[in-house]
């Protein structure tokens, strides 16, 4: 998510490409922010000028055609794909967003003339001369019953922290019934872009300065021939960090292929990287990006020029319903931790573990027999452990079991602590086994939610 023309959207080799190429808010006015529907959103930024052309001709948009800017077109895809939060760059488009029962995420950082009101030239904040037109964008956006949250900035260094903790206190006074969203560097992000020895300072500073109410990153792990080892261990890092602040958390997954390194996802790697997260607890997903550098062709949210949906779109819509239904179960219950089976121990992707031989649940025929190599596809399945009052696998309730291999369906037998129902994301209802185990056949990266049946 960028700030500026040369960090592009988040990528390493974007640089290169640029210089070359349905729910309401659910907070009233004066209650306090809390996330409501799970978050199931995407990733919108406006068009660097270094592709601006080039990038209107692969969309046939028109020139000078900003997609930040909330359309009612825009509006009706969001809708049709299941997203709940869209993105505004101007106040006006708050009524296309209550038209269409969506939550709206005002950007701050990049657009006029909020930017210069949040991150005026000078070193003074808030300057005493801007404080009513301030007041006056807080006011105007809080009384709409599609506000949700401010897009404040992305990726901030350390150094910054100060000034942003200034922004979200004043958000938080004048409208403590919307969230002032701040997006972090990844855990395995370069430490000289953090500004702090390592990641885990990184994140604590920003804890303990800026006190958000949600923790964000993104993480983006498809190359082509390669996955990147952390994007489990990128989960378990922020996971536990908003576990121990007592705060949701949520995760930027890839959605096209961003450049010549990247991939574009296939429907079952988009199911992978949707299921994942809540196998942590996470509260909101969102897909990068709105628009590609590479076109439509290279996936993303946006349509192809003719209309038609991109195939990550149609992926996407299919997963929705899933993700937001898993995680509004997975919020009413304590995240205990994480792990996963089917690897050697001592040859695991970084930051992960084998579950507990006393775990509540467990799945028996996966066998912890394979060595890791980095890069490699991972494999096995990926079981969370959650429950009520409660610090240990050992006394779990519940369990969301994935497999995380995406290019092949499993069928497993998942043994639990008594009789157990599995939770049907269609129907929002609990079916019961009647026994003290669950058979379930899930698809190449899908994944389930499994409980000690209520008496």
């Amino acid at each position: 998510m960028p700030i500026s023309p040369c960090r592009g959207l988040r990528l390493v080799c974007l640089c290169a490409l640029l210089q070359a190429a349905s729910a309401r808010g659910n907070a009233t006015p004066s209650s306090t922010w809390r996330v409501g529907a799970p978050i199931f959103t995407y990733n919108n930024f406006a068009i660097p000028d270094g592709i601006r052309s080039s990038l209107s001709l692969k969309y046939a948009w028109a020139a000078g055609y900003d997609p930040t800017t909330l359309t009612p077109s825009i509006a009706e895809q969001a809708v049709s794909a299941g997203f709940n939060v869209v993105w505004i760059n101007d106040l006006s488009q708050l009524s296309i967003a209550e038209r269409y029962g969506l939550r709206a995420q005002y950007i701050i950082s990049g657009h006029q003339p909020q930017n210069n009101l949040f991150f005026p030239p000078s070193s003074v904040w808030p300057n005493p001369a801007d404080v009513p037109a301030i007041d006056a964008l807080i006011d105007q956006f809080k009384k709409s019953p599609a506000a949700y949250s401010y897009f404040v900035i992305d990726e901030p260094a350390a150094d910054r922290f100060d000034h942003l903790a200034q922004i979200v206190s004043y958000l938080g006074r004048r409208d403590p019934a919307h969230l002032a969203y701040i997006n972090l560097f990844p855990p395995d992000e370069i430490v000289a872009d953090l500004g702090t020895a390592n990641y885990a300072a990184y994140v604590a500073e920003f804890i303990r300065i800026v006190h958000p109410a949600i923790l964000s990153y993104d993480s983006y792990n498809l190359f082509i021939g390669n996955d990147r080892s952390l994007f489990l261990g990128n989960l378990q890092t922020i996971a536990r960090a908003a576990g121990q602040a007592g705060i949701p958390f949520m995760t930027i997954v890839q959605g096209a292929q961003f450049g010549p390194k990247w991939r574009l996802p296939s429907a079952d790697e988009l199911r992978f990287l949707t299921n994942a997260p809540l196998a942590f607890g996470a509260q909101g997903i969102s897909y990068f990006n709105f628009w590609t550098p590479l076109g439509p062709s290279a996936g993303g949210i946006a349509p192809n020029p003719d209309g038609t949906p991109t195939a990550v779109y149609a992926a996407v819509r299919s997963l929705a319903p899933h993700f937001k239904a898993v995680a509004s179960r997975l919020g009413d219950l304590k995240w205990i931790g994480t792990y996963l089976k089917g690897y050697l121990g001592f040859a695991m992707p970084r930051y992960m573990t084998q579950p507990p031989s006393n775990a509540a649940f467990d799945v028996p025929s996966v066998s912890n027999t394979t060595p890791y190599f980095d890069g490699s596809p991972l494999k096995g399945v990926l079981l969370g452990y959650f429950g009520s009052g409660c610090a240990a696998p050992s006394c779990a309730t519940h369990v969301f079991v994935q497999n995380i291999d995406y290019a092949a369906s499993k069928t497993y037998r998942v043994n639990g602590p008594g009789p157990l129902s599995v939770f049907d994301p269609a129907t929002g209802a609990w079916m019961p086994t009647g026994h003290d185990y669950a058979d379930v056949r899930l698809e190449a990266g899908g994944g389930v939610l499994i409980g000690i049946a209520v008496k």
